[in-house]
């Protein structure tokens, strides 16, 4: 989706009508984070409100958001930067875990894992991955990820680090498994 620069939505695409179950119509010219209530069920700040507002202390912005961030260094994939929304959503009881990248792997879906794995390679080409994955919860949730990676790198070209930012679509999913379960019932 597109946002104009008073945070209106000028722009809402097929891509997220299928994700959100909401039609264009009805959410082109909607503002004050309106776009957020399909995502989560309620307004919520998103990276979209970093762009709009440049005088927002970035750092407050990531620290109270719902998405999680991480920041890993290169090579060695250490965690060198969790976001305070990264313990809401994977409540863990060891604190080191959230240090431990390979803790994480070891959260993520054993039908999921590759899929990590297969984005470290394609980061390398093309700077920019983008999937889905389940995580195991020590609660015994599961929970949907949509992460969305980046390379980042010096000013030689060099690779330094990957920024990588989570967004839960859980409910998202449910609601579309729902939906469908309906359509089918229905038909």
């Amino acid at each position: 989706f597109v946002l104009n620069r008073h945070g209106v939505v000028v722009e809402w695409n097929k891509a997220m009508e299928d994700l959100t179950g909401v039609r264009k119509e009805d959410m082109l010219g909607k503002g004050d984070r309106e776009y957020s209530i399909p995502l989560f069920g309620e307004k919520k700040p998103m990276l979209s409100d970093i762009c709009l507002n440049p005088e927002i202390d970035f750092k407050n912005m990531v620290e109270n958001m719902v998405d999680a961030v991480w920041s890993l260094s290169l090579p060695d994939l250490e965690v060198i930067y969790s976001s305070p929304s990264n313990k809401t959503l994977f409540p863990v009881s060891d604190s080191n875990k959230n240090k431990d990248f390979q803790k994480w792997i070891e959260m993520i879906h054993p039908d999921d894992q590759h899929k990590v794995k297969t984005g470290l390679s394609a980061l390398k080409k093309h700077e920019f991955h983008e999937t889905k994955i389940r995580v195991c919860r020590e609660d015994g949730g599961l929970l949907w990820l949509h992460l969305k990676s980046r390379l980042v790198s010096d000013a030689q070209g060099n690779p330094v680090r990957i920024d990588v930012f989570g967004t839960d679509i859980t409910r998202l999913l449910e609601r579309e498994r729902s939906q469908k379960e309906q359509q089918t019932f229905f038909s």
